[in-house]
């Protein structure tokens, strides 16, 4: 049951999210994730971890009780943090990701922050995608270092999904999962 104050991903929402990706060994890194939906969603779609970041109190008891009841050890790591600390953090640690979700709070200008963290940081594999989640008012802006693949809305929700390119901006084609990783795995909890 959602603690005061989360918004989970809607079901609908999530299910049309995963229905148009291959998350089948993925290392996955959710920003702002709340409760943790989408992260463990990727998990059990096959992913192989997935890292949480969430700074929020109130969130962090209810994200660190679904991973401990529902990933196996391994699977998971959470980051309580900041987003761009943590994504600074991850990026001293060698870290790179194939798929990023950021569902940040709707309003207060997080979601240009994160990205131009995640750009600064190399730490989204080239052509890995980044999955954005925002209210249907505040539209996603183009990003450095990222191609937009589409957008979607779902109601009151916009999806847009990106791919990283490299720093002329090529290369963005998106790259299917398996493939061998060039560094790091998740640290077990």
């Amino acid at each position: 049951m959602p603690r005061s104050g989360l918004r989970p991903t809607s079901d609908r929402v999530r299910e049309s999210v995963f229905a148009r990706l291959d998350v089948e060994d993925a290392c996955v890194l959710d920003l702002y994730a709340g409760s943790g939906s989408l992260g463990i969603e990727a998990i059990s779609r096959g992913a192989a971890s997935a890292t949480f970041v969430e700074r929020a109190g109130s969130s962090l008891g209810a994200l660190r009780d679904n991973v401990a009841s529902l990933l196996e050890v391994g699977q998971g790591r959470i980051v309580a943090s900041d987003a761009v600390k943590a994504v600074e953090k991850l990026a001293s640690e060698g870290r790179v990701f194939d798929l990023v979700l950021l569902d940040p709070p709707y309003a207060g200008g997080e979601i240009p922050r994160a990205l131009a963290a995640l750009a600064a940081g190399g730490i989204v594999q080239r052509g890995g995608v980044l999955v954005v989640e925002s209210g249907g008012g505040h539209p996603v802006a183009d990003a450095q270092g990222f191609e937009r693949l589409d957008e979607r809305r779902y109601g009151d929700t916009l999806i847009s999904r990106f791919t990283a390119s490299g720093p002329d901006g090529a290369g963005a084609t998106p790259i299917p999962f398996p493939r061998k990783r060039q560094r790091g795995s998740t640290t077990p909890l």
